[in-house]
């Protein structure tokens, strides 16, 4: 049997069900295989740059400065700023080329959120105001949540409340964990938990 967990250091006390766990099986002599992941560096920033603009290192390097910068190499962070600066019109599809750009002007003069509560908390005042409620009632059943759950805490028809969740995953603030099935143990999950 293979177990995989996931947590931060710092938010895990020696007292903590799962630290308590790890205790125990490494007490039992249980091989424990851990990973500590560690932020992107500066040219994997770049790289991950490149590849989803489809474009050069060399021609990224610019945006990549800025984004390493901004993010430290938090890959969440680094997603949810690649964001921003597309919605912002710093990166953008170019009309003649058909390609990928940005405008370094752009990228400089967008204020991005140096912290990730704030960058979140940006992106959920950009939803409309239907959307915020929802989400706040979401917010207060779980990290997980199933979208009937929510349907009987709102009072709003399935099709709309799937439409509001729609948005918020645009925006990086979901994520769509059951796409195919829908079952009441959870439809979406928050994408940060803070």
């Amino acid at each position: 049997m293979q177990v995989i967990s996931a947590y931060r250091e710092n938010e895990v006390s020696d007292s903590h069900p799962l630290k308590l766990m790890i205790d125990r099986l490494r007490s039992d002599h249980v091989h424990i295989l851990e990973v500590h992941l560690k932020p992107l560096e500066k040219g994997k920033v770049a790289q991950l740059i490149s590849e989803s603009l489809g474009i050069t290192v060399a021609k990224a390097e610019q945006l990549s400065e800025t984004v390493f910068r901004k993010t430290l190499g938090n890959p969440f962070f680094v997603r949810q700023c690649l964001l921003t600066l597309y919605e912002t019109g710093a990166i953008y599809l170019s009309a003649n080329s058909h390609e990928w750009s940005y405008s370094p002007e752009k990228v400089n003069r967008v204020q991005i959120s140096d912290n990730v509560i704030d960058l979140m908390t940006e992106l959920f005042f950009r939803l409309p105001q239907e959307v915020q409620q929802s989400l706040k009632y979401a917010s207060c059943i779980g990290s997980v949540f199933s979208i009937s759950t929510l349907c009987e805490l709102v009072q709003v028809p399935q099709e709309e409340l799937d439409l509001q969740m729609q948005l918020a995953e645009k925006l990086c603030i979901l994520e769509n964990i059951n796409i195919k099935d829908k079952s009441d143990d959870g439809d979406y999950s928050f994408q940060h938990d803070k």
